[in-house]
């Protein structure tokens, strides 16, 4: 029963982020702007430990409504994992036009443990 609470939330959480993901077809390098990118890495084999991470997510979302609906995110099988030497997941890289800023990946205990460093740098 608790794996199928889980799977339900995981997928609705999915559902609300699903606007965000990234069309394969996109250039997705940073412009010389000053906006910051957000880059969430996802492996669907790692479901219960990236319930924490959508929480964040939506956290984030909150406070940061423009800068997330920017967020592309990306299967563990895309190419792009590669470019950016993913190889924990789940990962998640702020960006902008000088490079990456700040990567959170893997476990996390708490979901201010991915709020708290990506609204700092977002906040900047």
């Amino acid at each position: 029963m608790v794996k199928f609470i889980a799977y339900t939330y995981t997928v609705a959480v999915l559902l609300l982020l699903s606007s965000c993901i990234a069309d394969p077809k996109d250039n997705h390098s940073i412009s010389s702007s000053d906006k910051k990118q957000i880059l969430f890495f996802t492996d669907q084999k790692m479901m219960e430990k990236e319930s924490i991470y959508y929480d964040a997510l939506l956290d984030l979302k909150k406070q940061f409504p423009e800068e997330m609906d920017n967020m592309m995110i990306y299967q563990a099988d895309n190419p792009e994992s590669k470019r950016f030497n993913i190889k924990t997941y789940p990962s998640i890289i702020v960006m902008d036009h000088d490079g990456i800023i700040l990567h959170i990946k893997g476990s996390v205990s708490t979901k201010d443990e991915i709020v708290e460093p990506v609204s700092e740098v977002l906040s900047e």
